[in-house]
This record gives C-alpha cells, structure tokens and sequence, in this order.
C-alpha cells in the first residue's frame, strides 16, 4: 500500500497542499511536519521522560499497596501509599499539559 507521504505532489485525492522545495513534500498532517523542529523535539522528549516516571511511580505504588495489603494496621505503608498518589497526580497533571502543548 502507498503511504500518504509516497502520493504525488498536489494529489488531491490524499488533501496534498504542494510543494516546498527540491521534492520535499508537504504533508497534509501537520505533526509530520514538527519531526525535525528542536521545540517538538523538547516537549517529546519532556513526555517521555514523564511517561518513564509515570510507570515508576506506578509500580512504587502497587508495591505499597501490596504491602499495605499484609499489613493492614502499617500507618507508614499508607502514608507512603498517599505521597505516591499524590506524585502520580503531579506527574499525570504535567503529562497531560505537554501532551496538549504538542497536540
């Protein structure tokens, strides 16, 4: 199958807008386009960085619950238990404020 980047220049079938330079296409999604810009590049790898925390913390807070699970009456696991959700909330909120800054 052709991808939309391999259609003809001006297609209009596929929506292409033209022709920038020397057979560089102009992709009719804008986010194709971004690949290249530093400031795209910074918030992507802001997002990962934030996915990659978001997962850890995660996986710290389902060991505490685990925990807290075996010992119900550990007031250290649940006040662990809470500052871990609490940094999830944290880390969820600015996650989604670069994901919009990138949409």
């Amino acid at each position: 199958q052709m991808c939309i980047r391999d259609s003809p220049v001006g297609s209009t079938r596929h929506g292409k807008l033209g022709q920038f330079s020397k057979g560089s296409v102009m992709s009719m999604y804008f986010y194709d386009d971004t690949d290249d810009w530093p400031e795209y590049k910074i918030i992507k790898d802001e997002i990962q960085r934030l996915e990659m925390a978001h997962l850890e913390v995660s996986k710290e807070l389902q060991e505490a619950e685990s925990a807290s699970m075996s010992d119900p009456a550990n007031e250290d696991a649940k006040a662990k238990m809470d500052g871990l959700k609490k940094r999830l909330k944290e880390i969820e909120k600015r996650l989604n404020d670069s994901l919009s800054m990138y949409r």
